[in-house]
């Protein structure tokens, strides 16, 4: 792919920031560091935005020493609360993964204790929740061990898992309350998945075994870790820093083998997205990428034109829950110009619809639209279980 060159951003990725958020994107982003009074001066509204995008680790190491007494105090103790609750989420994996691992059950652990352990080493890095993932043939007797050893499911509308397609069901640990989302694909939602050629049980199959403090755990391979990580991104509309910091840290510690990336990405038709959160990165955070791979997944005249003109990071926009045309568009993008024109359609619609119904029904357990609402019962769970097993989910 020729030696790593930065690409030049099409916009300065500040833009839209305040004072204080440009000064976090100089903080987190490779370059000189700035003076140090400017970073004592805006102590309180960094902590606030570092807690905003979910870096507070990064913010931690980058200018704790720098931050007034109190905004240290409080930014030393969410990043102590960060470390407790990583620690918290290894010792259910220790548990859960004796519990998968019989029958050689395939499965692995995906984000929060593998980027931490491999990309931010050393750097503490929130996440809230454990994700696993395991082949669709064996969700179902991966679920009920689950249970069956004391984890609690909580997402229990089946008809809405059935009418999207949703491809992982949240659980709670019942010893530390922990969350535990089980998947059974990368991608979530049928409108996007299908669009993309990601198979599960290749991923599997190339897994790879990762030492975890005191533990060692099955995880994806590390070129597969750049994909998911660019991929979930983008499908989460690329908006939080913490989505391109996660890329930043791993292709500084942990980078993949490029000409297999590229390979990857385009067998499995996530090109697009991938490209649009790469070039983000290098533009907001200085992170390198060979020259020329952003290029080649981003494929036609019209993708390169997109992928331009998304390297912009936004960290919010001005439609309701802070959404924007480029958050929809990120969020949208598909395995085809086609597709991400159509899913654009549809999240444009959904969020013009907010404009006079604001009411945050994904908030609500009591709404028919929240997934841990009780619809569909015994049926409607067993017809969600045998589609994943048949592949009509």
């Amino acid at each position: 792919m020729g030696p790593p060159q930065l690409r030049v951003p099409v916009e300065p990725p500040g833009r839209r920031l305040d004072p204080a958020g440009r000064l976090l994107l100089r903080i987190l982003a490779s370059g000189p560091a700035p003076p140090a009074e400017d970073i004592r001066a805006a102590s309180e509204a960094l902590v606030d935005w570092a807690v905003d995008q979910r870096v507070t680790g990064l913010l931690h190491v980058g200018a704790g020493v720098e931050l007034a007494q109190e905004a240290g105090a409080r930014l030393t103790e969410l990043t102590l609360a960060d470390v407790g609750n990583h620690l918290r989420a290894l010792l259910v994996l220790e548990r859960l993964g004796r519990v998968l691992e019989v029958d050689e059950h395939p499965w692995v652990v995906l984000k929060g204790p593998v980027l931490a352990e491999t990309a931010y080493a050393g750097v503490s890095r929130p996440y809230s929740d454990l994700d696993l993932l395991v082949s669709p043939a064996r969700f179902r007797t991966a679920l009920e061990r689950l249970e069956h050893a004391g984890v609690e499911l909580i997402d229990r509308n089946w008809d809405l898992l059935m009418r999207d397609g949703r491809a992982q069901v949240g659980l709670k640990d019942g010893s530390t309350g922990m969350t535990v989302d089980l998947h059974w694909h990368l991608v979530n939602l049928a409108r996007l998945r299908h669009t993309f050629e990601l198979p599960t049980e290749e991923l599997l199959e190339r897994r790879v075994m990762l030492r975890i403090r005191q533990l060692t755990a099955p995880a994806l391979d590390r070129t597969d870790r750049v994909v998911h990580y660019a991929l979930h991104g983008a499908i989460s509309g690329g908006h939080r820093l913490v989505w391109l910091a996660d890329l930043a840290q791993a292709l500084e510690k942990d980078p993949p083998e490029w000409d297999e990336l590229v390979c990857r990405c385009r067998r499995w038709k996530v090109g697009l997205p991938v490209a649009v959160m790469l070039a983000r990165v290098e533009a907001t955070l200085g992170s390198e990428v060979p020259g020329g791979v952003v290029g080649a997944l981003a494929g036609t005249r019209a993708g390169r034109w997109l992928t331009d003109w998304l390297t912009v990071w936004e960290p919010g926009g001005r439609l309701p829950g802070r959404g924007s045309l480029r958050h929809g568009v990120t969020g949208s993008l598909a395995g085809s110009l086609a597709a991400t024109a159509r899913l654009t359609g549809l999240s444009g619609a959904a969020m013009v619809r907010r404009l006079w119904d604001r009411h945050p029904h994904w908030l609500d357990p009591e709404d028919p639209a929240h997934v841990e609402y009780d619809a569909g019962g015994r049926p409607g769970r067993e017809r969600y279980l045998s589609g994943v097993a048949t592949g009509a989910a």
